[in-house]
C-alpha cells in the first residue's frame, strides 16, 4: 500500500486511459484540513484519507485493482482492509447486474460454445481463437452448475476473482519496498498466484513487465474446507486473455507474443485449481521469458 502522495493523479477519478470499467472509493477525514488535494474533488470534503481504484473485466467477470494509497497519519486503522471489502462488494455488485439466460446443454460439452455463452459474443472468428485456450476440462470450472430447470431462467455468474500485481522482491519499485508492500497486502486479503506472470505492455512505448507477481483476494467463495483459498486456474487464464486483449486490441497479436505464449504455458502447466499463497514471506517467485 502507497502513500497518497505516489498515486494522487492514479486516484484520479476523471482518469480516461483504461479500457475496463474503471472504480474508484476515496475516504475523507472531513474535520482535517486538505494536506494533499486529489483532481476534481471538491477541497471542502476535508483531508484525504486514502482511496482505491480498480477495473471491472465484464468478460472474465473479475477485477483488476490499479491503485491503493493510504495516508501515514491514518495507516494500522484498517483503513486499507476496509478500502479493499468495498472494492470487492462494489465488483459484486457489478457482477450481479449482468444476469442471463442458463448455459444451453451443449455449452457443457463444447468449448466454443461455453465461450460464446461467457462472452455473449457473435463473433466466430474470436470465439474461435478463444476457443484454443482451453479444453471440455476447464468448462466446469467456468460456466456455473448446469441445471435441470427451465432453460429460459436465469443466472447472475459470481464475480471470479480481484487481482493484483505488485513487484517481485528485488525489482525496482520507485514507490515502495516490495517486501513491505507484500507485508501490507497480504495483511489486507491477498496471497500469491504461483505461475510465471507477465504484465502486458500497457501502451505502444512499454515492453512486457516480468517483474511483477499476480495476487488474487482470499475472499469466501475461494475458501476451501481445509480453510485455505483456491482459484480455477482457467478462470485465471480466462482474465489473463481479456487483460492482454486491453493492450492489444488484436488476438491475433497475442498469438504471437512471446510474453503472452510463456505466460499461458504456464497456466495450462497447472492443475485445475492454484492454491492461493498467503505467507508473504514465501513470495519470491521470479518470472524469467525466454529469448525472442
Amino acid at each position: 500500500m502507497d502513500a497518497v502522495q505516489f498515486w494522487i493523479d492514479g486516484l484520479n477519478p476523471a482518469r480516461t486511459d483504461v479500457f475496463s470499467q474503471l472504480y474508484s472509493v476515496l475516504v475523507f477525514d472531513p474535520n482535517e484540513a486538505v494536506v494533499q488535494p486529489v483532481p476534481n474533488i471538491d477541497p471542502s470534503q476535508g483531508r484525504f484519507v486514502g482511496g482505491v481504484q480498480f477495473e471491472y473485466y465484464s468478460f472474465s467477470n473479475s477485477g483488476l485493482v490499479a491503485y491503493i494509497a493510504v495516508d501515514d497519519a491514518y495507516r494500522g486503522k484498517g483503513v486499507g482492509r476496509k478500502l479493499m471489502q468495498t472494492a470487492f462488494e462494489t465488483l459484486q455488485k457489478q457482477a450481479e447486474q449482468r444476469k442471463r439466460t442458463t448455459p444451453p446443454p451443449e455449452a457443457y460439452n463444447k468449448v466454443e460454445t461455453a465461450i460464446s455463452w461467457i462472452s455473449r459474443d457473435t463473433d466466430e472468428k474470436m470465439i474461435k481463437q478463444l476457443a484454443t485456450h482451453f479444453t471440455e476440462e476447464d468448462i466446469p470450472y467456468l460456466l456455473p452448475a448446469q441445471s435441470e430447470g427451465d432453460a429460459s431462467s436465469t443466472v447472475a455468474p459470481p464475480l471470479r476473482m480481484m487481482f493484483a500485481e505488485t513487484h517481485r522482491l528485488g525489482a525496482k519499485d520507485n514507490a515502495f519496498d516490495p517486501a513491505t508492500r507484500h507485508k501490507v497486502l497480504s495483511k489486507i486479503g491477498y496471497g500469491m498466484l504461483d505461475f510465471d506472470f507477465v504484465q502486458p505492455p500497457l501502451d505502444d512505448d512499454a515492453a512486457p513487465c516480468a517483474d511483477l507477481l499476480l495476487l488474487a483476494y482470499s475472499n469466501d467463495a475461494l475458501k476451501t474446507p481445509d480453510g485455505q483459498y483456491s482459484a480455477f486456474t482457467a478462470a485465471i487464464k480466462l482474465w489473463i486473455l481479456e487483460y492482454m486483449y486491453s493492450c492489444h486490441f488484436d488476438w491475433d497479436e497475442i498469438s504471437k507474443q512471446v510474453y503472452a505464449k510463456h505466460m499461458l504455458a504456464s497456466l495450462s502447466s497447472k492443475p485445475p485449481t492454484i492454491t492461493l499463497n498467503c505467507d508473504c514471506p514465501t513470495w519470491t517467485r521470479r518470472t524469467v521469458l525466454p529469448e525472442a
